[in-house]
């Protein structure tokens, strides 16, 4: 159950959602190798009900077939446990 807290929510890559936590792949990223504003995380707080919301804009567009999942972290950072997984049919926008 979540508290209200700041989850994050980074795009994943290559894999749809599966039984296991791992099951989705490594993270999206716009440029392989690289970190930050290379790729979709989206930050959140809930309320008390559990209600929130975020977005997150670049200028690059996510290439077709390459992410296909949104994966809920318990907490920021590399460390974190994914508590949840959103198979997501991604508009194909390229920038």
């Amino acid at each position: 159950m979540f508290t209200a807290g700041a989850p994050k929510c980074p795009i994943r890559a290559l894999h749809p959602c599966g039984t296991l936590p791992a099951d989705s792949g490594p993270r999206y990223r716009n440029q392989p190798g690289a970190t930050g504003d290379n790729e979709v995380r989206l930050d959140f707080i809930t309320d008390v009900r559990g209600a929130g919301g975020t977005t997150d804009q670049h200028t690059w567009g996510l290439r077709r077939g390459e992410a296909v999942s949104v994966v809920v972290q318990d907490r920021p950072g590399d460390g974190a446990t994914r508590v949840a997984c959103f198979t997501v049919p991604f508009g194909w926008v390229t920038g």
